[in-house]
């Protein structure tokens, strides 16, 4: 037949958008392409413009920042929380916590996870705690002296304070109690 036929893909349907040039004579050419979803760990560089027939361009989010598959957006991970350590995250990962007897090194960031120490002596610090606190009776009241093998690194108790001896009738102070050691 002589008759001009429309081109097959001519109308593409909602959010895809017409690629090729259409051959008069065979109808073909024309594709319909939808605007593409980034992957995981990819946010939007340029924006899908179906009017314009331009693709979206996505770009690796950065560390510190997480996009996970099909959302195109990128969004910070929370200091203190979770982080991202490498570029093109699809999620955050949770900070690590401090086991019993651990203190934090150093802070968790956006982009690195906390690191933990051993506890600095006569300090404890319970599982998860991430802080450090002065070990229970490690200072004694005047009249009193510490005695124990020293306190438990997770828990905080061991030493005690235990009331300094009186010397009996007929003897003398051969040396003073002292917050370490009875007379």
């Amino acid at each position: 037949s002589n008759e001009q036929q429309e081109c097959f893909n001519a109308e593409c349907a909602e959010h895809q958008f017409r690629l090729g040039t259409c051959d008069t004579t065979t109808g073909l050419g024309f594709t319909c392409e939808a605007c593409a979803d980034c992957g995981g760990g990819q946010y939007e560089a340029v924006a899908c413009n179906v009017s314009a027939a331009v693709q979206r361009e996505c770009q690796p989010a950065g560390a510190g920042f997480y996009s996970p598959s099909g959302d195109n957006e990128r969004h910070a991970c929370s200091e203190g929380v979770d982080f991202a350590s490498s570029t093109g995250s699809a999620s955050c990962t949770l900070c690590a916590s401090c086991g019993g007897g651990e203190r934090a090194a150093s802070a968790c960031f956006a982009t690195a996870d906390r690191t933990c120490a051993a506890v600095d002596a006569d300090h404890y610090s319970a599982a998860g705690s991430n802080e450090q606190q002065p070990c229970f009776n490690v200072e004694c009241p005047g009249g009193t002296w510490r005695s124990g093998a020293g306190c438990d690194a997770e828990t905080g108790v061991g030493d005690e304070c235990v009331l300094c001896a009186s010397c009996g009738g007929g003897e003398r102070e051969a040396s003073a109690c002292t917050s370490t050691a009875d007379r």
